[in-house]
Formats: structure tokens, C-alpha cells, sequence
């Protein structure tokens, strides 16, 4: 506005007129949750799912923070949660935390009293436990809110959700039954094959756990689940699916004697392959194809023969496995292969994933502070709309609210947007694709790990640094004579 010499909105008018649409948005976004409550719960009538006669559903639930944390600063000033129907794919419910108020922080400061103001401070606890209670919350009304009971909980593992809700919930709390993400599990399990490499630089290099192997494992996990949730019997299945990952790394090292019945290994001849070096000596890694064929293991349509082409082939020998590693990743499988109960049912949190995507289209990616005034709350209510009435959620919200139709451009406006998402989907969809997608990454990541990548910027890169002076060389050295070659027979 300003480089076309035009007025623009002063602070207080957008925040007066963002206040407003955030009312509206909480107005109808609630009218939203009932909806998608009403059809869950007629979805589980038909299904006649009950639990002490109160019709019961399976729900996904998340949490994210309006802050960056990278995994070790866990101090946002807002934070939220939601609950949303596995079935219908909407939210059934959405929690809001703010833990500062703009006014009352500056009241208190000035030592003067607060002024009447709408107050969204509603969290003085700390950041990290904000998860844990939205959704207790959650469960706590949804008899009320919905006559639902959430008896199946689709979670990633990483927070106190479950034990709270053990706790928290009277009468029908202690039933609900946890559904581990099985792609969370997969990729704390990469992160911890990565941790264990740093830990163990032997460990590195060819015939170890290079970057091609580290995937291939994930992918050999990833595969088991989603084969052995199609089976009948679940009880047999779980036995099963904890042996397949317990034996992940002996079946990837090329020792097939315990595999399970779905190896083609044994009957398949192993194709021909041959390792592709890179300029680090400390990571040798196998072909990009390789990597291509087992990132699409995560992808549901691929054949079984596909992902055991993937999961089976390998230059790998198995005498050259070194027992401390054998060791090191069993501890790390054995850890998965705990919780093949909760895994049996190939579940997870892609429907939360998406919606905290959605909401950073709302917040701009968690990169302002939103939590001083309302804000937050107001763009979190927006995402939750984006998620329940669809790409064209706008003009929808806007006939709601005003009780007219919205003008010629901005309906087009959004046609667009939408037609733009169908066609995006459809042509992310094709094989091709994804394959050129893949080839994209891998080719990146190698690019990245080599040598002189690692030499340009990072920890290694090259440093000039001034020669030693002569007198420190020469000091220097007679210490190093002294103390390692000119030893006398009473220190030997």
C-alpha cells in the first residue's frame, strides 16, 4: 500500500476488525464441530460400535505450538490440540492455549490496573503439558458436546496424552485403547538408527549401516506392519508382525533362514547391483533407485512385489555384520517390535498432520508472534474451517455470517484456488511423479553429503589459520621428544 501511495489500516482498525472475524469464525466453527460430531455419531450407530451403550468412535488427535522449537526450547506462548473423527476426516474438537495477555502484561508492568479488555490468556502452567490437557479436555465433553465415547486413539507417542486420559476420564477412561502412528514409529526409528551412526562412526562405510541401509530398514518395518494389518487374525498377526521386526536386520544383512512367509527373497534371485561410491570416504552409499524404491513403501498403492523387490535385494554380506552393531540395532528393533499391538492396525496422524499444515497458512509458519492479543486464537478457528467445509471454505463462511453472496472475484477467486488443488493432487498422484519427486530428493541428499559440499559450510568446512611459530614449533617438539621418544629405563 505504501509503494502505491495509498493509506493503509492502522494497528488498532486491524486488530478491531480481526477481533471481529474471529468472533464470527469461533461462532461458526463451533456450529462446524457439531456437525461432524453428529455424523460421526451416526456413522457408529450404523456400524452398531457402542461401548456401555453410548455409541464409540476411533479419533486422531495432535497438538502443535505457535513457536519453533527444534527439539530442545519448548517455551511458545501459545499452543493447540485437536480431535478429529477417523471416519469423516473433520474435527470434533479444537483447544486453544495462550499463556500472555498484551494488556495485563502491561498493566502489571506499570503497576496500574488493567483495563476492561477480552482477555485470552487462559494457560499458566508450562508449554510442553498444553497437548495433554486440550485433549483430555476433549475427551471430558465428548458425551456432552457430541454423545460419543473416543474408545480408539490414534496418537503419535510423544507426549503424556494416554496416561492423562487414564487417569482424567471417569467410568470409561480406563477402556480407551491407544493406536500408535505407525509412520511416527518408523521415523523415530530412522532418527535413532541416525543417532546411533554419529554415536558409532565404525559403524559407518561400506558393508555397514550406510544411508541406504538405515532406510532400507525403515522401509523393511514400515512393509511388515502394513502386510500383517491385513490378515484376519489379529492375534496370530501381532506374534507374527513382532517377529518380522525383531528379524528386520538379519533379513536386510541377506540371512533369510527365519524370514516370514511373505519373503520372496529365498525364491526370487537377488538382483544385480552395483555400489556407488561417494566422494566421502566415511559413507558409502548404495543406488538412488534403491532409495526410490523403498520411500515408496510409505505410499499405500505400491504392490507387494515391488516392496519386496525392495525390501530383499542387496549387496550386503551377512558375515560382514559386526556384532556390536547386530546388537546395537536389535536393542533398537526390540524397542519397535514392543509395540506390535498397538501397530497391528497400520494407523496415523496424517489427518492431524494435515490440518497443523493448513493451520501455517493461517499463522505464516510459525514466524510472528500471534499470542499478544487473540490472534492466534483467531487464525486456529480459521484453520479448523479450512478443514471442515473444505478449499472453498471462504465464500461459505461469508453467506453464513452476512446472509448474502459474496461478490463475482472473490467467488472466483477461490474456484480457482480449488480447480488449482484438484489438478495439484491429480498429477502428484501419477507414478512418474512421484518417481522424479524421489529422484529429485535423493539426488539432493547426495549432493549435500559429499565432500566438498561438507568442506564449502558446516563443521567441516575449510579454515585458514596461521602458521605456528617457529619458537612454539620447536617447544612443542622437544616436549613431544621428551615425553613419547627420549625415555629413560625407570618410566619404562
Amino acid at each position: 500500500m505504501a509503494t502505491m501511495d495509498a493509506p493503509s489500516l492502522s494497528q488498532p482498525a486491524f486488530t478491531r476488525i480481526e477481533s471481529q472475524i474471529g468472533a464470527w469464525w469461533e461462532c461458526i466453527s463451533q456450529d462446524e464441530l457439531l456437525a461432524a460430531g453428529a455424523e460421526e455419531r451416526r456413522l457408529a450407530i450404523e456400524d452398531n460400535c457402542f461401548h456401555q451403550g453410548v455409541p464409540a468412535i476411533t479419533v486422531v488427535a495432535d497438538g502443535g505450538w505457535s513457536k519453533r522449537t527444534h527439539k530442545h526450547s519448548y517455551n511458545a506462548l501459545g499452543g493447540v490440540a485437536i480431535i478429529i473423527g477417523q471416519r469423516t476426516g473433520r474435527i470434533l474438537y479444537i483447544g486453544i492455549r495462550n499463556k500472555y495477555c498484551y494488556v495485563c502484561s502491561h498493566a502489571e508492568n506499570t503497576h496500574q490496573t488493567e483495563p476492561h479488555h477480552q482477555c485470552f490468556k487462559n494457560w499458566n502452567s508450562n508449554s510442553q503439558a498444553m497437548e495433554a490437557d486440550i485433549i483430555l479436555e476433549g475427551f471430558r465433553l465428548a458425551e456432552k458436546m457430541h454423545g460419543l465415547r473416543y474408545m480408539w486413539l490414534v496418537g503419535d507417542g510423544d507426549s503424556s496424552v494416554y496416561a492423562k486420559i487414564h487417569e482424567g476420564i471417569p467410568v470409561w477412561g480406563i477402556h480407551v485403547q491407544k493406536l500408535e502412528c505407525s509412520n511416527h514409529v518408523c521415523k523415530c526409528l530412522r532418527s535413532n538408527l541416525e543417532k546411533l551412526v554419529d554415536a558409532n562412526p565404525h559403524y559407518k562405510g561400506r558393508n555397514n549401516l550406510t544411508k541406504a541401509v538405515r532406510i532400507r530398514l525403515v522401509s523393511a518395518v514400515r512393509c511388515a506392519i502394513r502386510i500383517r494389518s491385513k490378515e484376519e487374525n489379529v492375534h496370530n498377526a501381532i506374534i507374527k508382525l513382532e517377529k518380522d521386526i525383531r528379524n528386520s536386520v538379519h533379513h536386510i544383512f541377506g540371512n533369510h533362514n527365519n524370514c516370514s512367509d511373505f519373503c520372496k527373497a529365498k525364491s526370487i534371485p537377488p538382483i544385480n547391483q552395483t555400489t556407488s561410491y561417494t566422494n566421502d570416504s566415511t559413507e558409502v552409499d548404495e543406488p538412488s533407485d534403491l532409495c526410490i524404491q523403498n520411500n515408496l513403501l510409505w505410499e499405500e498403492g505400491t504392490s507387494l512385489k515391488d516392496q519386496e523387490l525392495s525390501r530383499y535385494s542387496s549387496t550386503l554380506s551377512y558375515s560382514d555384520l559386526k556384532s556390536d552393531m547386530l546388537s546395537d540395532i536389535s536393542v533398537l528393533l526390540d524397542r519397535v517390535a514392543n509395540k506390535s499391538k498397538i501397530l497391528i492396525n497400520n494407523t496415523t496422524t496424517n489427518l492431524a498432520k494435515c490440518w497443523m499444515h493448513m493451520r501455517t497458512k493461517f499463522d505464516g509458519g510459525k514466524v510472528y508472534n500471534l499470542c499478544n492479543r487473540g490472534s492466534w486464537h483467531t487464525r486456529c478457528y480459521g484453520g479448523c474451517l479450512r478443514m471442515n467445509v473444505g478449499p472453498q471454505w471462504s465464500p461459505t463462511v461469508w453467506k453464513q455470517v452476512t446472509d448474502s453472496s459474496p461478490g463475482y472475484h472473490f467467488i472466483k477467486l477461490y474456484e480457482e484456488r480449488y480447480k488449482q488443488l484438484t489438478l495439484s493432487n491429480q498429477s502428484k498422484s501419477k507414478p512418474q511423479a512421484q518417481s522424479n519427486r524421489w529422484k529429485r530428493k535423493v539426488s539432493t541428499a547426495n549432493e549435500s553429503t559429499s565432500k566438498s559440499a561438507k568442506s564449502s559450510y558446516g563443521n567441516e568446512a575449510i579454515q585458514c589459520e596461521d602458521d605456528v611459530d617457529t619458537s612454539v614449533l620447536n617447544t612443542k617438539c622437544d616436549q613431544n621428544m621428551s615425553h613419547h621418544i627420549n625415555i629413560s629405563n625407570d618410566k619404562n
